[in-house]
């Protein structure tokens, strides 16, 4: 299997005010940026989906 690359890329995308808004609080709470709470959001979500998506393949 391929090495996976992890270089930062900028990713820009229009949310409304209301969940920019706990996205900020949030960070705030856990004590860090708004992209890494993105990035965390992001890959739980992902695993998600994709563990569904295997068990439903077999």
């Amino acid at each position: 299997m391929a090495e996976a690359i992890n270089e930062a890329m900028r990713l820009q995308v229009d949310i409304p005010d209301d969940l920019k808004t706990r996205l900020k609080l949030q960070s705030v709470r856990d004590g860090v940026t708004m992209s890494e709470v993105v990035e965390k959001a992001l890959h739980e979500y992902l695993d998600k989906v994709e563990k569904t998506a295997t068990n439903k393949g077999k």
